[in-house]
């Protein structure tokens, strides 16, 4: 037939062609209202198809998304006993995916110690119980493999209200709980350790602190004999007799100021004070004033500072031991030493005590902090070596940081206040 006996019906998805033939050379109107019907017809059986296959789809995608997640479901009916499993819920439990279902496969794999409570939970959420049920339990496989798994169900009624179905997820956590078994191993294991370390920290620091004050008064007492021996038999003592007598008076001043500067380390952190607003500008101008006194040719230029939230008395003693070991181990009298601050991370503020002295070595710029490090040369000052080991303790326990920086030519200290002090200071707080 010519293109022009050709009838084209449009459907949704093409269209719908007929020929006229000798047997029916037209379409009259009942014929046209017939082939529109059986157009629709055909048109929702695509429609039929196309949700099918997009169902089919979603149903890979998610026995994927469920195989990756190990995550099965499950659905039980209430009157016939009959369930319905996922693929997953068939590869956790190890039985062959399709077979058939009971209660009793359930609870075949479920650990013995488990079972009561597991079948306790399942009645309570039955009848009445909390809306949705969540536990976890162990499940034994074949060959003998005990896994975690995490359950949830809840309660579905029927059309009559009455509940109908229990349906429910199964989640194998046995790897997560694993890793949580060994994150929280390891977090007992260093808490332990921690536990043992702050004894064994505050027995030391009791120790020092009994010893210390006990050596003091023999100490005290040895100076003072001393004194009595040069100034009631001075004259009758021969001129090495003298000398030896210098002598034992400096070694016994040393080790007084040695005790001192122990007891002073172990009261960091022993005797709470409570910290107050401190103009550092103020204070370290204060010290400078008194530190430069005893040597005139140095320099000591403080710029603005900060308030800081801290200790008064630990304040005075660290920028005294820093600004003093700048004068002291410059190696020449006319050191210049320079007070500044600048911003630091989160809102923290670092003060830089910095001179144009010899500097530290690379190799004891993290040394100079621990008890009794010295680098004293020829002409320096005798010191205990704890002055910076006092520093870094009261900026511990302010929660702040003291290092060495990096510089070309002298040393630089950097000390890191936290945000806590500098924007206690600001509302004028007092911390606990």
């Amino acid at each position: 037939a010519d293109d022009d006996d050709v009838l084209a019906l449009p459907l949704r998805s093409g269209r719908l062609l007929l020929w006229a033939g000798p047997h029916t050379p037209y379409f009259g109107r009942e014929e046209l209202d017939l082939l529109a019907r059986f157009g629709v017809v055909i048109d929702l059986a695509w429609v039929r198809c196309e949700l099918l296959e997009r169902q089919r789809e979603t149903t890979v995608r998610l026995e994927e998304a469920q195989r990756i997640a190990r995550l099965g479901a499950w659905e039980m009916d209430l009157g016939s006993g009959a369930i319905v499993w996922s693929a997953e819920m068939y590869r956790i439990f190890d039985i062959a995916e399709g077979s058939p279902v009971t209660l009793e496969t359930f609870t075949e794999r479920l650990h013995p110690e488990d079972l009561d409570v597991v079948m306790a939970e399942m009645a309570r959420t039955i009848e009445g119980g909390p809306a949705d049920a969540s536990m976890d339990y162990r499940i034994v496989l074949p060959d003998g493999t005990v896994r975690t798994v995490h359950g949830q169900g809840q309660v579905q009624a029927g059309a009559d209200g009455r509940p109908a179905r229990l349906v429910g997820t199964a989640h194998d956590i046995t790897d997560r709980k694993a890793a949580e078994d060994a994150l929280n191993s390891a977090y007992e294991r260093e808490r332990t350790a921690r536990l043992a370390y702050e004894r064994a920290n505050d027995e030391l620091e009791s120790f020092v602190y009994s010893v210390s004050h006990d050596l003091k008064s023999p100490i005290i007492s040895l100076l003072g004999y001393l004194d009595y021996l040069r100034l009631d038999y001075g004259s009758l003592l021969p001129p090495e007799a003298g000398h030896y007598l210098d002598r034992m008076t400096s070694s016994a001043g040393y080790m007084e100021a040695l005790i001192q500067d122990l007891l002073e380390l172990s009261r960091i952190g022993r005797v709470q004070t409570d910290p107050e607003v401190v103009d550092l500008g103020a204070l370290v101008a204060d010290i400078a004033a008194e530190l430069c006194a005893a040597h005139p040719a140095a320099s000591v230029a403080v710029d603005p500072l900060p308030s800081v939230l801290v200790n008064p008395v630990r304040a005075r003693q660290l920028f005294t031991n820093l600004i003093g070991n700048a004068l002291d181990h410059a190696g020449r009298g006319d050191v210049h030493v320079r007070v500044h601050a600048e911003p630091a991370a989160g809102g923290a503020v670092a003060v830089l005590v910095t001179d144009d002295g010899r500097g530290i070595p690379d190799a004891y710029r993290e040394k100079v902090f621990g008890v009794f490090e010295r680098l004293d040369s020829p002409g320096d000052p005798a010191g205990t070596g704890i002055g910076l080991a006092i520093c870094r303790k009261v900026m511990d326990a302010l929660g702040g940081s003291i290092a060495v920086d990096d510089v070309p030519q002298g040393t630089r200290m950097r000390l890191e206040f936290p945000a806590s002090a500098v924007a206690g200071a600001r509302t004028g707080a007092v911390a606990p």
